[in-house]
């Protein structure tokens, strides 16, 4: 297993975990932490950064890094969430990575 494919699918798992106890701060009215949108927004950027570079770096198929890369347009801009498009990006964004992640483990089997 590569280096990049674990730094891709740990960013990927983190940057979900940290927009998961985010929102869920914010929901129980407390108020979450200024510092927490900024760790926030490392870990999608780092997300976003390190998917797309492993995408195209095992040549997945390219309407599959286009939609992957239109849908990263959420992590960069954080604020893009309180949007009508935000929660449907997040959600594609999400399936495209764990498509990409399983795709090479299915390739490397068969």
């Amino acid at each position: 297993m590569s280096k990049l494919k674990i730094a891709a699918g740990f960013s990927l798992a983190v940057a979900y975990i940290i927009l998961f106890f985010y929102v869920l701060l914010d929901r129980n009215g407390s108020e979450p932490k200024d510092y927490m949108l900024y760790i926030f927004w490392f870990f999608g950027i780092l997300n976003a950064g390190t998917n797309i570079y492993y995408a195209i770096e095992k040549s997945i198929n390219k309407w599959v890094t286009i939609l992957f890369v239109i849908t990263s347009i959420i992590w960069i801009f954080p604020f893009l969430l309180i949007t009508y498009f935000g929660i449907p990006f997040l959600i594609i964004y999400l399936f495209i990575g764990i498509y990409i992640q399983l795709n090479q483990v299915t390739k490397i089997n068969s």
